[in-house]
């Protein structure tokens, strides 16, 4: 494993120069993807590490669940304790359309309002 990022454009140029490159001039964010030999005979000389590798990703899911679960249970709390969404997203609108956008789309961010409006 490497964080040079050299082996990885080497061997997947379109998803990690290409691909990226065009979606952030075209959307205004990057999407690509990487690809990184695996030996499988690696597994089997160190099944320890194999095993922590395997685990590592739905580590990082569960990681990922519990923020997502304690930004909102915050937000619920701030809600209970009187605290309102302005001072905590500086809006009291969780979705705001920009100018010249349809009126639905505003409408979308009037579904988040809060009873302090």
């Amino acid at each position: 494993m490497t964080l040079n990022p050299l082996p990885h454009m080497r061997r997947e140029p379109i998803g990690t120069v290409l691909v990226p490159l065009l979606t952030f001039f075209q959307v205004g964010y990057m999407m690509g993807w990487a690809s990184a030999p695996y030996d499988p005979r690696w597994g089997l000389r160190h099944p320890r590490r194999a095993a922590v590798m395997a685990a590592a990703g739905p580590a990082a899911n569960l990681v990922l669940a519990a923020l997502g679960f304690l930004a909102l249970r915050l937000g619920l709390q701030a809600e209970f304790w009187g605290i309102p969404p302005a001072a905590m997203f500086g809006t009291d609108r969780l979705v705001v359309a920009s100018a010249g956008a349809p009126g639905w789309m505003d409408g979308l961010g009037g579904c988040c309002r809060s009873s302090w409006s």
